[in-house]
């Protein structure tokens, strides 16, 4: 077990996060779904913190509830793997404290989760790489239509633009409904 892990912890990484990703890269339209659609999101997204504490603990080798660069690259040899690994790791180490704690691990950048998923490193991800290793006909299926819809210009290639969610724009003016919000009138000054 523990050779998987130092073996393929991009590969285990990237897996793990396919849930996550799916769901991270529709992000916009969460308003719109019913409330057992979001139930069922809400248990994903449960089940995947799951699993990232679970990969926390085992890449902690000493326990100390840090996980630091070598920790992290594990025993990859090859330059490119080991280059790969420690960008991913500048990426989970916000604080630049030279570790990577559980809440860090947990809330990966988008940036890290497209990193992941980008199996050749040409900066786009194909529908192999989006689909990661779904192998039931609905899991496929969805995967199929959520990259379709990512899929932006139709190149059959998901950029990190494409799959980064957009944000909707905050409103202006302070209406709500239509109607301006009352303001509160200012208080007199005391003499």
């Amino acid at each position: 077990m523990s050779r998987i892990w130092s073996c393929g912890l991009i590969v285990v990484v990237a897996c793990f996060l396919s849930v996550g990703n799916l769901s991270a890269a529709e992000g916009a339209g969460a308003d719109k779904q019913t409330p057992k659609k979001q139930a069922k999101q809400q248990e994903a997204a449960k089940e995947s913190a799951k699993r990232a504490e679970e990969m926390f603990k085992k890449l902690d080798k000493n326990g100390d509830g840090k996980i630091c660069i070598e920790e992290f690259k594990g025993r990859r040899k090859k330059p490119e793997a080991a280059k790969l690994a420690e960008e991913l790791f500048k990426m989970l180490d916000k604080n630049e404290d030279g570790g990577v704690c559980i809440e860090e691990f947990t809330n990966k950048p988008i940036e890290f989760r497209f990193k992941t998923m980008d199996k050749d490193g040409d900066g786009t991800l194909t529908f192999d790489e989006f689909k990661g290793r779904a192998k039931e006909k609905e899991e496929i299926e969805k995967a199929e239509e959520r990259f379709k819809a990512l899929d932006k210009d139709g190149d059959k290639k998901v950029t990190l633009e494409e799959f980064t969610p957009k944000k909707k724009p905050a409103k202006k003016g302070g209406t709500r409904g239509g109607k301006k919000k009352s303001q509160p009138k200012p208080a007199q000054a005391a003499k």
